[in-house]
């Protein structure tokens, strides 16, 4: 695609000096870097070449196969994938991935059977030692907490409230 618009015009000015005719092709480089641009100017030996696009992570490679990129990031991942041989084989088995997942999981699981559901629900509902052992923890706790409670109670009643009945009376 030739340059078009101001950018050709400065470099179809022959009376440009070699230095600077060579700082604005460096600068029509670097813009064209920018916007990926293949161009050529009829009377210069330069030429703008398409820049070698940035490496595409892993991440864009499976947006890339299951198809949720957009159109332009989807050209720059496949103009990528046009360089990179390793990252074709890479891709394609991304896509063999995802088609063997899809036909995994196409169809939903059978139901069960009515008497193996029935004992899905009892040993569903029967305790495991882990739950015996917290209970057996509670109620330790709980009748630990009712002896003390007695006790200091007991303690209670016997140095404080017996002496006062006995002073007083009933």
């Amino acid at each position: 695609m030739p340059l078009t618009g101001q950018h050709a015009k400065i470099l179809a000015l022959p009376r440009l000096g070699t230095r600077r005719r060579t700082d604005t092709i460096a600068r029509l480089l670097r813009l064209a870097s920018r916007f990926r641009v293949t161009a050529q100017h009829a009377n210069s030996n330069a030429t703008v070449r398409q820049m070698p696009p940035r490496k595409i992570s892993e991440f864009e490679l499976h947006a890339y196969v299951d198809d949720a990129l957009d159109n332009a990031e989807r050209l720059r991942v496949e103009a990528f994938l046009a360089g990179h041989p390793a990252a074709r084989v890479e891709v394609e088995a991304y896509r063999q991935q995802t088609q063997r997942l899809r036909r995994l999981f196409a169809e939903p699981p059978a139901p069960l059977p009515p008497e193996l559901d029935r004992q899905v629900v009892r040993l569903a509902r029967t305790l495991t030692w882990q739950d015996w052992f917290r209970r057996a923890c509670w109620i330790a706790l709980i009748g630990g907490a009712l002896l003390l409670g007695g006790w200091l109670a007991g303690d209670w009643l016997r140095n404080v409230v017996l002496p006062m009945l006995i002073e007083h009376g009933p």
